[in-house]
């Protein structure tokens, strides 16, 4: 009987030992996807990561050509308001000439209607 009981015991410390066994192969499987998985997280983190820079990057030379750009615009406009005034000045100018030469015109008037007049009381 003591035989029949070791036997007992052993056939249990047996199916112990498979359930044990059993249990340690779930959780290396278990381990096994977890790493995968972790694996496959760091390779797509890393993707991430290379995508955010490549943006970062256009982002900047963006950034860089419009600042570029504003600065080209600020110089046209620059160059803009010096021919403004100089237009200004060449207008002031004309409208000297202008009024001079209207002043020019009636003496010329005045001249003639003078002459005019001499010649009208000559004949």
């Amino acid at each position: 009987t003591q035989l029949h009981q070791s036997l007992s015991e052993l056939e249990i410390a047996k199916s112990e030992l498979a359930r044990i066994q059993g249990e340690s192969e779930r959780q290396r499987n278990t381990i096994e996807t977890l790493q995968a998985d972790s694996l496959m997280t760091s390779v797509r983190h890393q993707e991430v990561l290379s995508l955010t820079e490549r943006a970062l990057d256009d982002a900047n030379a963006t950034i860089e050509a419009q600042r570029e750009e504003l600065k080209s615009v600020g110089q046209v406009k620059e160059a803009l308001a010096s021919s403004e005034q100089a237009l200004k000045g060449q207008m002031m100018t004309m409208e000297q000439l202008k009024a001079r030469h209207a002043q020019q015109l009636e003496l010329i008037d005045v001249q003639l209607q003078k002459d005019k007049s001499e010649l009208d009381r000559k004949h």
